[in-house]
């Protein structure tokens, strides 16, 4: 039960940092590059340099190889500037959550044989800490690795508290991190779990922003483009990009990040599926549907029964448990889920872990209607499990079992990376002559004329936002090295009679790029021509892009800031280039997420 006091989280936070500061002889700092662990490191910085503590402090930072190039330059400012501070920066073959792939769960960055797949380079700073310098075991998975880097740490420098930017409103299980009894709380503290430090367990999201504004910290200005992307703060994560907390935003790196996107296609199977379906039935989340006629028995067994053997024996294994579970043993649930079962399932007494009264069910539920979907059992949550690769059914409240470390051990090496391309079938239309049918319209397309124009009087135009990343390059070429170009380039004659691109520009840099296309082609692109002015062709090439493509948000921020300055209104620009309101005001946000939280407060801080 939460139990707020008289202080802000800010006020309380800096009591928290007193105590652990007096109490151990090193402040560990766990940094990732995202919003909370910044707010962690740069709390901690300004205590240790007030009270003449920065012998005191040390920082690292896991890094998984495919991560936002944002975020790796972040981290990377961050360390330049704690020169003198302990830094350790962990480029490992860890075995990280891997949410994305059928098969198995995790997957291994900076693995030495797959070195030529890598996303990017392996830094070379002497702080840097890899599988040749590691004093430490790393093969396992990527927090049992960061456990064993902190008691390496301990040993060697003695009493340590590990900071960690973990806040109790992300999740249930955060929330138990810092509320449950039967956790190794530190004299009697909740926010301390062993040698792990929650100093912001009761931060919001919100008042991490409201800390960079009061104070002029730097943060990742990811975050930023997450908002002009659309995303509400609490939804924006800095994790390892295939982990079950990513996989519903992966579509954002091929806008954010499109060279990273390209080389991390190749480098997990599953990827690019995750990316256009995460966040959707597709992926599992939230909610699903089933066949008409089945029930979410017979559904949870059909899927099932489109897995391989090994995989669907290791689901199979997990449902049992939980069937065996709550028939014998029962969960802990509130009084309003108890209520919202409506008489369904046994009520017992508390067990040893919790205050609340345990529900048992003798008949495993097909599906429940209960607000706290995650909080009870039944068949549709193990589909969720499946149709989501929840390998590890953590959907269902289960954690890795020690027969499935071992195995992992056994198959350390057993992982694949797939590149496939499938070809489309073609289809052959009849249609009436163009040129004829053009002669009875009132108004004629421009794609009735259609020219044969020398590349070399074509140009590119400053403005375009839209990016493709390099298998979709590769795949563009593909298409018209097999069908030829089958859409003209959209041009703007200028007065000096060259034509700049308004659409198509990455279909003029195939022929650009490859000769054999130049060739063939005789050196000609097909071109429609549009006669607008400036404003109107930025509108028109964002139209094009917004039925068809990908745009860099850092772009489309500069197209709406140089149509606010020509003088265009808000109405115009929502009607001509396809938005509506929330999105023109993201886009005209300029100076970034502190200058919306500069007037507010922080909130109130409560204890367990």
């Amino acid at each position: 039960m939460k139990r707020y006091i008289n202080k802000n989280v800010y006020e309380a936070t800096q009591e928290r940092l007193a105590y652990l500061f007096s109490e151990f002889d090193n402040i560990l700092v766990a940094f990732s590059g995202g919003k909370d662990s910044t707010v962690c490191l740069e709390l901690c910085l300004d205590f240790a340099k007030n009270h003449d503590q920065l012998d005191k402090l040390a920082v690292y930072h896991l890094d998984y190889e495919a991560q936002y190039q944002m975020t790796t330059d972040f981290v990377d400012e961050t360390f330049r500037k704690l020169d003198g501070i302990r830094r350790y920066w962990l480029c490992l073959p860890i075995k990280a959550q891997c949410a994305v792939n059928m098969t198995q769960g995790y997957w291994i960055p900076w693995e030495k044989a797959k070195k030529e797949l890598w996303v990017r380079e392996m830094p070379t700073y002497d702080y840097v800490i890899n599988q040749d310098t590691a004093e430490f075991d790393y093969d396992a998975q990527d927090y049992t690795v960061q456990d064993n880097f902190n008691a390496w740490f301990e040993r060697k420098h003695g009493k340590t508290a590990v900071v960690v930017g973990i806040r109790a409103d992300e999740s249930l299980n955060r929330f138990r991190a810092v509320g449950t009894d039967h956790a190794k709380k530190y004299k009697g503290r909740n926010w301390i779990n062993g040698n792990k430090a929650y100093p912001i367990y009761d931060w919001a999201a919100e008042d991490d922003f409201v800390y960079f504004a009061k104070y002029e910290k730097p943060y990742n200005k990811l975050y930023d483009l997450y908002y002009q992307a659309g995303l509400k703060v609490d939804q924006m994560r800095v994790a390892s990009p295939f982990n079950d907390c990513a996989t519903a935003t992966l579509r954002l790196y091929k806008v954010i990040d499109p060279n990273n996107w390209g080389k991390m296609v190749g480098r997990v199977n599953g990827v690019n599926f995750a990316s256009i379906y995460g966040g959707t039935t597709a992926m599992g989340w939230k909610s699903i549907t089933k066949p008409e006629g089945m029930t979410w028995k017979d559904y949870c067994y059909f899927l099932l029964g489109t897995l391989d053997e090994e995989t669907r024996k290791h689901y199979e294994d997990k449902l049992n448990t939980s069937i065996k579970f709550w028939k014998e043993k029962g969960g802990a649930l509130s009084e309003e889920t108890i209520a919202e079962l409506d008489g369904k399932g046994r009520i017992g007494k508390p067990n040893n872990y919790s205050q609340k009264r345990t529900v048992t069910f003798e008949e495993y539920p097909d599906d429940l209607d209960i607000k706290d979907f995650k909080s009870v059992p039944s068949y549709k949550r193990m589909c969720v499990c499946i149709m989501k690769n929840d390998y590890y059914c953590k959907y269902m409240g289960f954690a890795q079992t020690k027969e499935e470390v071992k195995r992992e051990r056994r198959h350390m090496n057993d992982t694949r990376t797939y590149d496939t391309l499938k070809k489309r079938q073609k289809l052959n239309m009849s249609t009436p002559d163009v040129k004829e049918m053009s002669k009875d319209l009132t108004f004629k397309s421009p794609v009735y004329n259609v020219e044969a124009v020398p590349i070399e009087e074509i140009f590119a135009n400053a403005y375009n936002p839209n990016h493709v990343a390099p298998p979709e390059m590769k795949l563009l070429y593909k298409s018209i090295l097999e069908d030829g170009y089958t859409m003209p380039i959209v041009c703007y004659r200028t007065p000096t009679g060259c034509y700049e691109i308004v659409d198509g520009f990455h279909r003029y840099m195939v022929m650009k790029t490859h000769k054999d296309i130049y060739d063939r082609e005789h050196g000609r692109l097909p071109v429609v021509t549009i006669d607008k002015d400036i404003s109107n062709r930025m509108a028109s090439t964002i139209r094009h892009n917004r039925a068809r493509g990908t745009h860099s948000i850092e772009l489309m921020t500069n197209i709406v800031a140089d149509l606010v300055q020509s003088g265009m209104s808000d109405a115009w620009i929502m009607k001509n280039i396809g938005m509506d309101a929330e999105e023109l005001l993201r886009l005209k946000q300029l100076s970034g997420l502190q200058e919306l939280f500069k007037d507010k407060d922080f909130s109130r801080a409560w204890e367990q």
